[in-house]
C-alpha cells in the first residue's frame, strides 16, 4: 500500500516537473515574440500554444494512469481549463470565455489521454 502511495506521488511529480518545463519554454518563446512585435499574440499562435499544452497535459496524465484515456483526459483539461480560469479571474478581475478555445483545448486533452494509454508508462 505504501508503495502505491509512493508510486502515485512520484507520478505526480514527473507530470508537474514536465509539464513546468514545457510552460517555461513556452513562455519564453511567448516573450521573445512579444518583445520583437510589441504587439498581443496573434490567435492562431494562442491557438497552438494552448493546444500543445492541454495535449501534453492528457497525455501525461493518461499516461500516469493507463486506463479510460479519453476520460483521464476530459477530466484533467477540465480540471486545468477551470484552475486557470479561476486564478486568471482572481489576478485581473475579469471573466472571459473563448468557447472555441476551450472546446479545441478539452478536444486536445482528450485526445493526449488516449494517446498516452496507447504508449508505455513513461509518468
Amino acid at each position: 500500500m505504501v508503495k502505491t502511495m509512493k508510486n502515485k506521488l512520484r507520478s505526480g511529480i514527473k507530470i508537474y516537473i514536465t509539464i513546468a518545463v514545457f510552460l517555461f519554454v513556452v513562455t519564453g518563446i511567448y516573450t521573445m515574440y512579444i518583445a520583437k512585435t510589441t504587439n498581443n499574440i496573434n490567435p492562431i499562435v494562442k491557438l497552438v500554444l494552448t493546444g500543445l499544452l492541454y495535449l501534453l497535459i492528457g497525455f501525461a496524465f493518461g499516461n500516469a494512469v493507463h486506463k479510460k484515456g479519453l476520460l483521464v483526459g476530459l477530466l484533467a483539461g477540465v480540471v486545468h481549463l477551470s484552475l486557470i480560469k479561476l486564478i486568471n479571474f482572481l489576478a485581473t478581475g475579469n471573466f472571459n470565455i473563448n468557447i472555441f478555445l476551450v472546446l479545441i483545448s478539452i478536444l486536445l486533452a482528450m485526445v493526449g489521454g488516449m494517446l498516452g494509454v496507447n504508449l508505455k508508462k513513461l509518468f
